[in-house]
């Protein structure tokens, strides 16, 4: 005969008050952000598509673009089946989501770091574009006979494009693969195991920690130090210098142009409000991006530093609110 131990969490009992802030922000919000997102994603494939392949212009950075798309709507619905779901049908012990979790849980981790390096990506391909237009222009020209084939037909996104365009390919899918495997240790964090569920009589299946994600040496130097280098601060500290000198030296170009051509009151009004407007659009993304990206990497930090202690309701409303910010700033 088998002994089943009882699920984990049975005998917890949650606040009135974390069942409705979970319901709102894991359930609601998390959803409308999971929907919006999609369509919002959807729409930019369409437009990049349109604008960059079939008129040949900026598709390295179209493509960083695409690749990003794709990677924040595998996050958004990995996101929606890991937390959204359960909070919207209020069945937070399925045994179908609880299946599915240890497979979505690895998922996001990688859809989480491929989208942050499409980011650095496209903001070191900003750059380049900045401090060196006629460079990143001549890199992204397409033979004169594609572009007359590209004037002749429809705009479709079909193979001819990955022939053609294939070696544009090859930055996300090397930032793909790299993702990939270094999120391999996530598919062995958590598992579900059949248990017994106490107030429904039941066998069921229940989320179980597994022994590799509660060891000291993995949660420090995995979840804290190398985590730390390739998705929070080593990106961070990319993008947030990199942004800064952009805006430095767009600046400076529009400064050269307003010296070079002779400029009427109302153009140059115009010129300064759109130098205005790009620096505070850059500086926004990027605090947004810090802000939002950062807090589960403190949270990280919580877990190795103070443990959970007589601080774990606390802890459950942060994890909720990291968990929403990440799919905001995803949509």
């Amino acid at each position: 005969m088998v002994n089943y131990t009882v699920c984990p969490g049975e005998s917890r009992q949650l606040s009135d008050t974390y069942a409705l802030f979970g319901q709102i922000v894991n359930g609601i919000l998390t959803t409308l952000c999971v929907v919006l997102g999609s369509i919002g994603n959807i729409h930019s494939i369409k437009a990049v598509h349109f604008t960059n392949f079939d008129k040949n212009r900026g598709v390295v950075l179209a493509v960083s673009l695409l690749a990003l798309a794709l990677w924040d709507t595998i996050l958004l619905w990995c996101a929606f089946f890991y937390y959204g779901m359960k909070s919207i049908t209020q069945s937070p012990r399925s045994d179908m989501l609880n299946l599915m979790t240890p497979f979505i849980h690895a998922f996001s981790q990688i859809a989480n770091t491929a989208s942050i390096w499409c980011v650095v990506s496209i903001t070191i391909q900003r750059y380049m574009a900045t401090r060196d237009p006629f460079r990143t222009t001549r890199h992204s020209r397409v033979p004169v006979i594609t572009s007359f084939r590209a004037e002749r037909r429809k705009p479709s996104l079909t193979f001819i494009y990955c022939s053609i365009y294939r070696r544009h390919f090859r930055v996300p899918i090397m930032l793909s693969i790299v993702a990939i495997l270094i999120n391999i240790p996530a598919f062995f964090e958590i598992v579900s195991k059949l248990c017994y569920r106490m107030p429904e009589g039941r066998l069921g299946y229940g989320l179980y920690i597994t022994s590799l994600r509660l060891n000291a040496y993995y949660k420090l130097w995995y979840k804290v130090v190398f985590r730390m280098l390739v998705q929070s601060c080593g990106p961070n500290a990319i993008i947030f210098f990199l942004t800064i000198w952009t805006v430095f030296l767009l600046k400076g170009s529009n400064r050269s142009r307003r010296q070079l051509f002779q400029m009427s009151e109302s153009l140059l009004d115009r010129y300064n409000s759109k130098e205005t407007m790009q620096t505070m659009v850059s500086m926004m993304l990027v605090v947004k991006f810090l802000l939002f990206r950062s807090l589960s990497f403190m949270l990280d930090i919580w877990e190795v530093t103070f443990g959970y202690g007589d601080k774990l309701r606390e802890y459950i409303y942060v994890v909720d609110i990291s968990n929403f910010f990440g799919g905001f700033l995803t949509k």
